[in-house]
């Protein structure tokens, strides 16, 4: 019997050029602040690119914030791997700020995306609709979250120099080939801190993260 094979993924990373250009997205004007899908949106692709490609269902749920470090297990995965697929990124000088404007303050969850939104289908329709109003500020037919893990792991290879193993690592995949061979070794997260830093060097995020408010009409 012949199994056909699976297509391959359409390729959805955007270049260093559209990166930068989605950097300097000024923010909407909003009579509430926080609460504009297009800003959401914007800072929540900006948070998972600087995050290693971080994805929204992972944001959404994960708790583990200590010393500069966001820990957590990739829901995508975990099930399916011994390790149960734990990640330790650091959180970079250049996304302090975004990651402490949603911060959750009950200490609950490392964000308060939760009490945002009561679920992933919510929060994913109002991403979906703010990456559609700036794909069309970008000139692109379409912009999805995961565009954002894409980015950079293109940018770490093809742009900054970084290993292919070194970006496997980074997303958190696993190889068949040295699956028992990891069970063997201590992980250190150097390599990925280390190969964040050259993405982020590149694209040079320097945006800051206040949105404007409007002033309430009398």
């Amino acid at each position: 019997i012949d199994i056909p094979k699976e297509p391959v993924p359409e390729k959805r990373a955007l270049t260093i050029k559209q990166m930068k250009m989605l950097l300097d997205l000024p923010y909407k004007d909003s009579p509430y602040p926080n609460t504009n899908r297009y800003n959401f949106a914007l800072d929540l692709f900006i948070l998972s690119f600087a995050l290693v490609g971080m994805n929204l269902v992972d944001l959404y749920y994960c708790e583990n914030c200590k010393d500069g470090r966001i820990t957590y297990e990739r829901i995508k995965t975990k099930n399916r791997r011994a390790d149960r697929a734990r990640i330790s990124i650091k959180i970079q000088p250049e996304i302090k700020a975004l990651v402490d404007k949603y911060r959750d303050p009950s200490g609950k969850r490392m964000f308060r995306f939760y009490r945002m939104y009561a679920s992933m289908s919510t929060i994913h329709k109002a991403v979906g609709a703010g990456l559609k109003k700036i794909a069309e500020d970008l000139g692109m037919d379409e912009l999805d979250f995961y565009a954002a893990r894409h980015t950079w792991a293109t940018i770490a290879q093809s742009d900054a120099g970084v290993d292919k193993w070194t970006v496997h690592t980074s997303l958190n995949h696993v190889d068949d080939e040295t699956r028992i061979t990891d069970t063997y070794i201590r992980k250190s997260w150097d390599p990925i801190d280390k190969a964040n830093r050259k993405v982020l060097n590149l694209v040079k995020i320097k945006r800051h993260f206040l949105e404007p408010v409007l002033p309430k009409q009398k």
